[in-house]
C-alpha cells in the first residue's frame, strides 16, 4: 500500500476539500450566476425575458454552457470539449422548448441540425486515422496572434456597423460584445507573455487537427442556430461558457505571472486570485454599472455620433444589400463570444495544467534562480526493443559519453512503463547504479488507473523502492485525465510535466536545429534554473543519444552570469524541482 504523501510546504493540500468535484460544482456555479446576470442584464427592457421563469431557463442554459466549456478544460481534451458541447447544447435547446411547450419530434430535429458537426467531430476524434489526416493542419492554426486579433476584430466590426444602422435590436449587444471582447484581451496576453514559450503541453499533431475541427465545428453550429433563429438559445449557452473561460484564464494567467511552483503555489495564488476579484473586481463592476446606468444615455449618444461619423456611410438596411441587419447583429456577436471558448480552451490545455494541478501535485517547472535542471526522456525512445544501446557496450560508451559532455556528472531522467521494468529490467537497474533517475510514465495508448498502479509495481518489484514521480508523455491525453492523475497521487507520486519541449521528430542528425537551440538558451537564461527539458520524437535511439549528449555540452557552455565557476547543472528531478527550495535572488 503507498505510503501517504507528507505535506510540503507551501501547500494549501490540507486545508482544501478533499473531493476537488466540489471546487470544480463552486466553479461552475459562479460561472452561471456571473453568466445569468449578465443576460438579465442585456434583457433589461424587455419585460418578457427578464421574469424569473425566463431567468431561471437562462440559468440551466448558461450552466449547460458552462458545463461543456469545463469538461474540455477538466479533461484537457478538444474531442471530449466537441462531444460535451453538442450534448449540452442539445439539452439547452430541450429545456427551452419543454419551458415554451413546444417539445415536439418536428422541434427536436432542428436542434439535432445545430449540434450535428461538433458531435460529428467529437465522434470522429476517435478514429486514428481521422486524427491522422487532421495532423496535416498547422498545429498553430488557432492558438497563434493573428488568428486570436481576426477572432475578435472581424465579428467586432460587423457589431459596430449592424449596431450603427439600426436600433431594431432584441437586446443590448454592449455588456456581452464587452465581456467576450476583455476575454480574447485576456487570452491573447496570455498567449504573448506565457513564462513557458516553447512547453507546449499538446504535441500530438493529430490532437491539434482534432482542435481545429473542435473551433470549425462550434462555429458552424453557431451559424445554424443563428440562422434558424435559435439566438435566445445559444447566445446565453455561448455566455455561460465565456465566463468559464474567462474564469479558468484569469487563475492561469495570474499564476503564471507569479510563477508558483506545482500544485500547492499554485493552489495559493489561486485563492490570492479569488479575494482580488471578490474585493476589488466586483466591487468595480458595480461601479461600473451604476455609472452605466446613471451616465449611460449620454454615454450612449456621443458613442453613436463617433460609430455614425465612421460607419455611417455603410448601409445595410435596405433589401438591396440583402442582409438582415438583426441576424447580422447576432451572428457577429455569437461568433465573438463563441470565439472566447474555441481558443480559450485549447489554449488552457496548452498552457496550464489546470486538472492536474487540483487533483495530484504537479509541476510544470521547478525553482528558478537555483542554476538546476532536469532533462527527461522516455525509456522506450532510448532503449526500445530494436535499439542499439541495449548492448552493455554501446550502452557504457553512451553514458560515459554523457558525463564526459559536462564539467559536472549530468543526470539523465529516464521514465519506464511497466512494460519496460519486466523486459528491460537489467538496463533499468544499470541506469540507476550509474547514477541517474528512474520514474514511471504510461504507456502511449494505455494511461488508465490500472496501467499506473501496475507500473507502480513493477517499478517496486525491479528496484525495490517505491517510485517518486511520474512523467505524463506527450501523446495520449488519457494520462492527464482525472482518474489517472487522481491515482498518481494515491500511489504517493508527484506528477512532472515540462517547461521546455524539444520534439525531434524531423531531426535526421544527431544535432539541435537553430531553432531548438536558440529556444533551449533562451528559457534556460530567462529562468536560470528549474527547467523541464523534455526530449522526445526521435524515431532513432542512436540520433536521440547523440543529441543528449549534444544538448548537456552546450548547457555546460552557457555561462548564467559573470561569475567565473557560475553554471548550468543537470540533476534529478527530485533535486531540480522543490517546493520549498531555497533561492539565490542575485
Amino acid at each position: 500500500t503507498p505510503d501517504a504523501v507528507e505535506r510540503e510546504r507551501g501547500t494549501l493540500r490540507e486545508t482544501l476539500p478533499k473531493r476537488p468535484s466540489i471546487i470544480v460544482a463552486l466553479f461552475i456555479a459562479i460561472c452561471t450566476a456571473s453568466a445569468t446576470y449578465l443576460c438579465y442584464y442585456a434583457s433589461i427592457g424587455n419585460d418578457e425575458a427578464t421574469t424569473w421563469e425566463s431567468l431561471a431557463v437562462v440559468a440551466v442554459i448558461t450552466c449547460l454552457g458552462a458545463l461543456s466549456a469545463v469538461a474540455g478544460i477538466v479533461y484537457s481534451s478538444s474531442s471530449i470539449h466537441s462531444i460535451s458541447y453538442g450534448i449540452a447544447a442539445f439539452l439547452a435547446f430541450i429545456v427551452s422548448m419543454a419551458r415554451d411547450g413546444t417539445l415536439t419530434i418536428e422541434t427536436v430535429i432542428p436542434a439535432l441540425k445545430v449540434v450535428a458537426a461538433p458531435l460529428q467531430v467529437g465522434i470522429l476524434a476517435s478514429s486514428s486515422i481521422t486524427r491522422s489526416l487532421l495532423s496535416i493542419l498547422p498545429s498553430d492554426l488557432l492558438l497563434n496572434s493573428l488568428s486570436m486579433v481576426a477572432g475578435c476584430v472581424l465579428p467586432f466590426l460587423s457589431i459596430l456597423v449592424v449596431s450603427t444602422n439600426t436600433s431594431d435590436i432584441p437586446f443590448d449587444a454592449a455588456s456581452p460584445t464587452i465581456s467576450a471582447l476583455v476575454s480574447l484581451t485576456l487570452l491573447l496576453l496570455y498567449h504573448i507573455n506565457r513564462s513557458h514559450k516553447n512547453g507546449s503541453l499538446t504535441i500530438d499533431p493529430g490532437m491539434n487537427g482534432i482542435t481545429i475541427a473542435t473551433g470549425l465545428g462550434i462555429l458552424a453550429s453557431i451559424q445554424v442556430a443563428i440562422g434558424t433563429g435559435s439566438s435566445a438559445i445559444i447566445i446565453p449557452f455561448l455566455i455561460g461558457s465565456l465566463m468559464a473561460v474567462l474564469l479558468a484564464a484569469t487563475f492561469a494567467s495570474v499564476a503564471d505571472v507569479w510563477y508558483g511552483v506545482g500544485s500547492g503555489q499554485f493552489q495559493m495564488i489561486s485563492v490570492d486570485t479569488a479575494g482580488i476579484i471578490f474585493y476589488f473586481f466586483l466591487p468595480f463592476m458595480v461601479l461600473l454599472l451604476r455609472f452605466v446606468d446613471r451616465f449611460g444615455d449620454g454615454v450612449s449618444d456621443v458613442w453613436n455620433f463617433m460609430s455614425q461619423s465612421v460607419f455611417g456611410g455603410i448601409d445595410i438596411t435596405n433589401n438591396n444589400a440583402g442582409m438582415d441587419p438583426e441576424q447580422t447583429l447576432l451572428s457577429g456577436m455569437a461568433i465573438l463570444i463563441g470565439a472566447v471558448t474555441l481558443i480559450g480552451v485549447p489554449l488552457l490545455n496548452a498552457y496550464a495544467p489546470l486538472t492536474a494541478y487540483l487533483v495530484s501535485r504537479a509541476y510544470t517547472h521547478g525553482q528558478p534562480n537555483r542554476r538546476r535542471n532536469a532533462i527527461c526522456v522516455d525509456f522506450v525512445d532510448l532503449f526500445g526493443p530494436d535499439s542499439v544501446l541495449n548492448e552493455k557496450s554501446n550502452m557504457a560508451r553512451f553514458l560515459a559519453d554523457l558525463n564526459s559532455a559536462s564539467k559536472e556528472k549530468p543526470v539523465l531522467n529516464v521514465f519506464c512503463t511497466g512494460d519496460d521494468f519486466r523486459e528491460s529490467h537489467e538496463i533499468v537497474q544499470e541506469l540507476v547504479n550509474a547514477g541517474h533517475f528512474v520514474g514511471i510514465t504510461s504507456k502511449k495508448g494505455n494511461s488508465s488507473a490500472f496501467a499506473i498502479k501496475e507500473s507502480y509495481l513493477d517499478y517496486c518489484r525491479t528496484l525495490g523502492t517505491k517510485p517518486t514521480w511520474y512523467h505524463v508523455n506527450g501523446i495520449d491525453v488519457q494520462a492527464r485525465q482525472p482518474s489517472t492523475l487522481q491515482m498518481v497521487s494515491t500511489c504517493g507520486m508527484k506528477v512532472a510535466f515540462w517547461s521546455t519541449l524539444l520534439n525531434l521528430d524531423k531531426n535526421v542528425t544527431g544535432i539541435l536545429s537553430i531553432s531548438q537551440e536558440e529556444a533551449l538558451e533562451r528559457d534556460l537564461r530567462d529562468k536560470l534554473g528549474g527547467s523541464i527539458i523534455y526530449v522526445t520524437g526521435s524515431r532513432d535511439p542512436t540520433i536521440l543519444a547523440q543529441i543528449l549528449c549534444e544538448i548537456v555540452r552546450k548547457v555546460s557552455d552557457i555561462k548564467p552570469s559573470a561569475v567565473a565557476d557560475d553554471h548550468f547543472v543537470f540533476s534529478a528531478l527530485s533535486d531540480a524541482v522543490k517546493d520549498d527550495a531555497s533561492m539565490n535572488l542575485s
